[in-house]
């Protein structure tokens, strides 16, 4: 049996759940990354109330397991000296946010 969703104060309605999505995306957009085929069916379960974040958590490391490391604390965050600086954020204007809108 499959317990029910547990949704915060700011997550009740799809419509909050759908800004938290936007957002979510938005932030891997603009470090380079997106979304997978298979997050994005996740995404809209819990849009749809399905399943809660605990849920999507929970499948995504299933996906996406850690590989293994020989590091002593592998999930420890370390800076990336090398990676190269973050882009400057497009103007609001730019035909580029036009097209993502």
């Amino acid at each position: 049996m499959e317990k029910a969703p547990y949704f915060s104060e700011t997550e009740r309605t799809p419509q909050q759940r759908r800004e938290s999505v936007k957002w979510a995306v938005g932030v891997a957009i603009s470090q380079g990354g997106g979304a997978s085929p298979e997050l994005v069916a996740l995404h809209n379960r819990y849009i749809a109330g399905e399943i809660d974040l605990a849920t999507i958590r929970a499948e995504v490391t299933r996906l996406y397991p850690q590989q293994p490391s020989s590091d002593p604390t592998p999930t420890r965050w370390r800076p990336n000296l090398n990676a190269e600086p973050s882009r400057p954020y497009l103007s609001i204007d730019a035909p580029q946010v036009a097209e993502l809108v």
